[in-house]
């Protein structure tokens, strides 16, 4: 047997296991209940999605919501690359990561935002 077909076979041993082990246990299952709960709420197009946003030079964040709610906060810490901005705001007691990739903003707002992230 090549060594690529045993790789194939290995990876879909592994993907079955991932997506059956949750049924195997109820607290799995409610993980996972609560992991596809997040990714629906924030899902881009949904009311708890963010849609826009406005930074200062002291890092507060102002985010407008799917819904048109606008939410203040304080970006924590950043991971600013080329292609990915990772932001970790507080808004009170309430932590929350944000993701922005240069094809949702627009090159330009991608690039002037990493720059005044990097001050």
């Amino acid at each position: 047997m090549g060594r690529a077909r045993r790789v194939k076979i290995y990876l879909s041993i592994v993907t079955g296991v991932a997506l059956l082990a949750p049924l195997a246990h109820p607290f799995m299952l409610l993980g996972w209940v609560f992991v596809l709960h997040g990714l629906f709420r924030h899902w881009p197009g949904s009311p708890g999605a963010i849609v826009g946003g406005v930074i200062n030079h002291n890092h507060r964040l102002r985010m407008r919501r799917g819904d048109g709610k606008w939410v203040s906060g304080q970006v924590v810490d950043r991971v600013v690359l080329s292609w990915l901005i990772i932001l970790s705001t507080r808004s009170g007691w309430h932590r929350s990561g944000l993701l922005i990739m240069p094809e949702g903003s627009g090159q330009e707002s991608h690039r002037r935002l990493r720059r005044c992230l990097l001050r």
